[in-house]
């Protein structure tokens, strides 16, 4: 039966009917204002998982294109120091090939205030290297490596003059060589006595030397026991000894330019080819089972089981400070190995262990009181590049990852800080050959030549090949990330957004209904049986 009078039930869904429209009319007056379906997951409930996986897609696509961004204005900082550093090393090379045709014997003095001048551009370039090598992205020093909170060059000196007071080019000279230039030792409380002697004692070749006398093993930086190389083949070819172990990779970490102590091998100590004696490593194989000498050796075979032991040294060439000298001995002083053969004609018995067991020093600089001592001190290499070689590896995507590893102690510029050195320290004049020598070192800098084979093989061009491959890779994944971050956009944008022309329409419509059904319940709640009674 149908009544004109609505009952509680009744008005009771079409309450319920009203506030649902109302609900809907709200969401649709919010996507008109926003653009959005909702402002909720739950309002887009059958989308929510698809845009949840879409957003952290995004937040990883950005965290990569945050942290790239940082590693590209970095590769492009190393871009411009190494294009400057490569820029100064051509303006000298440049200044050394017209020096190098120039005859400076007659110290006239034009001549002594032309090779002032380029001694003083010598310097200057020191800084500027300096400066390049030790810039900072972030706060970290863009050639540090896997150590970057530290500076990769330090010069100590405030300009030529404070230079050369320490490099006199005389008694302590500019490092020549990788090794010596970078060589980090430091012996510390050494009781040391003093000497001057005369090696060999007699003839044309005689050299006096300072002798530095410790305890023994006290100038031994480490050691490879023959426990690590086993069976020992000595041969020689030309003027050079090699040695070669039966254990691969036993030689592997030394490297060229470093002093061996080689003991163990003597007749008195039961070797069997007595080549006991202090040698340069001028090659290291591929494989390091091999190692090439500066003199020659016994051959023979060493067999496995015997105490031959290669003891690294202070490099030919090192400058060492040495400090804690009450007897005013305090300096720096390079060091300097005399052959095996004069040592031994000087009356050194290296087949019983002298020299070879790590107790002695030698340099060219004169001691200032020899007689004194014994007496604690400290010896402390004098080496301003810093920092490791151990390079870093950097995600740049899911599936990408570049190796970043040009650092401050890059063979390039070392040879290229080496180079300058040798021309900025003191009594060039005397030594004009150290013209070439610098010039041989500043060439290999900038272009690596096969006839450099004491030379590491890296070079100013090939490291800017490196950082540009590097970066040509990381602008790529920058790009394509970038336009996977576009895509990820618009497939957010259709699960998130609402098309506002739709939504109005529909709130139109639906705000009618809402008024009518407004009016409608209105209308009825103001019927009443009453009146129809």
């Amino acid at each position: 039966m149908v009544t004109r009078i609505g009952t509680a039930a009744q008005n009771l869904v079409l309450t319920n009917r009203m506030i649902g429209q109302q609900q809907t009319v709200a969401e649709e007056q919010t996507q008109v204002a926003t653009g959005l379906k909702s402002q909720t997951y739950s309002g887009i409930a059958s989308d929510t998982f698809d845009l949840l996986n879409v957003e952290n897609q995004k937040a990883r696509i950005q965290r990569y294109l945050s942290d790239n961004s940082l590693v590209s204005t970095t590769m492009k900082a190393q871009q411009t120091s190494v294009q400057g550093i490569t820029e100064t090393a051509t303006t000298m090379r440049s200044l050394l090939v017209q020096f190098a045709g120039r005859d400076l014997s007659a110290k006239s003095p034009q001549n002594i205030t032309d090779v002032r001048d380029l001694q003083d551009k010598a310097y200057a370039a020191l800084s500027q290297i300096q400066y390049f090598l030790n810039q900072q992205v972030d706060g970290k020093y863009i050639f540090g490596g896997a150590v970057s909170n530290q500076a990769p060059v330090s010069l100590p000196y405030k300009n030529l003059d404070d230079f050369q007071n320490t490099y006199d080019g005389i008694g302590t000279v500019f490092p020549s060589s990788r090794a010596a230039n970078l060589v980090d030792l430091s012996f510390s409380g050494i009781t040391a006595s003093y000497s001057t002697q005369v090696v060999p004692p007699a003839g044309a070749s005689a050299v006096s030397y300072s002798q530095i006398q410790g305890a023994p093993g006290d100038f031994i930086n480490s050691s490879i026991p023959q426990s690590a190389t086993g069976n020992l083949i000595f041969s020689n070819v030309g003027s050079n000894g090699k040695v070669t172990a039966a254990t691969p990779g036993a030689f592997k970490a030394v490297q060229v330019g470093q002093t061996i102590l080689l003991n163990g091998s003597g007749a008195l100590q039961g070797g069997a080819t007595d080549n006991n004696g202090v040698y340069t490593v001028t090659a290291v194989s591929p494989d390091g089972s091999t190692m090439t000498f500066d003199q020659t050796v016994n051959a023979g075979v060493e067999p496995a089981g015997g105490a031959v032991a290669f003891n690294v040294g202070v490099p030919n060439g090192t400058a060492l400070a040495l400090d804690g000298s009450t007897a005013g001995n305090n300096g720096a002083y390079t060091m300097t190995w005399p052959s095996n053969a004069d040592l031994v004609a000087a009356g050194y018995n290296l087949s019983g262990g002298d020299i070879v067991n790590g107790d002695t020093l030698f340099s060219r600089k004169e001691i200032p009181v020899p007689t004194a001592g014994p007496e604690a001190v400290n010896l402390t290499s004098m080496a301003f590049l810093h920092g490791v070689s151990l390079p870093t590896q950097q995600k740049i995507s899911d599936t990408q990852t570049i190796k970043l590893d040009v650092t401050g102690l890059d063979p390039a510029f070392e040879k290229a800080i080496r180079g300058l050195g040798i021309i900025a320290q003191g009594d060039l004049l005397n030594n004009t050959d150290r013209i070439q020598q610098a010039l041989a070192a500043l060439n290999d800098a900038i272009q690596h030549s096969a006839l450099q084979p004491t030379e590491a093989p890296s070079d100013l061009t090939s490291v800017l090949d490196r950082i540009s491959n590097n970066f040509s890779v990381l602008a790529t994944a920058k790009d394509s990330q970038t336009q996977f971050k576009a895509f990820l956009d618009g497939r957010q944008n259709d699960l998130l957004q609402a098309d506002q022309t739709e939504a109005a329409v529909r709130l139109q419509t639906d705000s009618q209904a809402l008024q009518i059904s407004y009016a409608s319940l209105s209308k009825i709640t103001q019927l009443s049986l009453l009146n129809y009674l």
